[in-house]
């Protein structure tokens, strides 16, 4: 048996693959693209359709919408012209500061991994970006957000949820134009602050695919 150099390079090439280098190469074979694989991963269980396409500048964005009757959960997803994932907004009209979090946050290269380049806008479709992606999607929402109404309408809400773009802080949105909190500070002591205080479990907004 020959144990020299060139021996030792043909094992090495020969040589298994870890299982999870390749289960992830067996993942990303699974998608020809950003919008394949949302759309394979979001009307697999009949959860979701997808309702609207439309362009915004450069921006082309699909509008998946929920097939359960009362859920009003939808998700847009927008794609820059290389196809690369512009943002994911997971959005619901019972969580404004959610909505708020998410309006105008867009993927940088390194959201979900660290890349050599991350000066770049959106996600390229490669292994890491779809597993974090695939992961975040499977699992559902986590946190939960306090929504103060005044005459049925958002007047504050205060949010903690692992939703992007993350933080692990408690983030305050407030729904009113700087006059009439103004007017409403004054009454402060007169009146009812408040006319309901709402609680939402985010994972009930969106719980996932898996839906565990």
């Amino acid at each position: 048996m020959n144990y020299g150099p060139d021996s030792y390079r043909e094992s090495a090439q020969h040589k298994p693959k870890p299982l999870v280098a390749i289960q992830m190469q067996s993942f990303i074979n699974s998608f020809t693209d950003w919008k394949d694989f949302f759309r394979q991963k979001l009307t697999a269980e009949d959860f979701f359709y997808l309702k609207e396409h439309r362009e915004h500048r450069i921006i082309e964005i699909e509008i998946y919408a929920s097939l359960i009757p009362g859920f009003k959960t939808t998700i847009e997803i927008g794609y820059s012209p290389q196809l690369n994932l512009m943002f994911l907004r997971i959005l619901s009209p019972f969580a404004p500061g959610l909505n708020e979090r998410q309006k105008h946050f867009t993927f940088d290269q390194s959201d979900i991994y660290l890349h050599v380049d991350q000066n770049g806008k959106g996600l390229k479709f490669d292994n890491y970006n779809v597993g974090g992606i695939d992961e975040y999607m499977s699992h559902g929402l986590e946190g939960n957000e306090t929504v103060y109404l005044r005459n049925g309408k958002p007047v504050k809400s205060i949010l903690k949820s692992d939703s992007f773009p993350r933080t692990d802080a408690t983030l305050t949105f407030h729904f009113e134009n700087s006059v009439s909190r103004l007017v409403d500070n004054k009454k402060l002591n007169k009146e009812k602050t408040y006319d309901q205080v709402i609680e939402i479990d985010l994972h009930e907004i969106y719980p996932g695919t898996n839906r565990s």
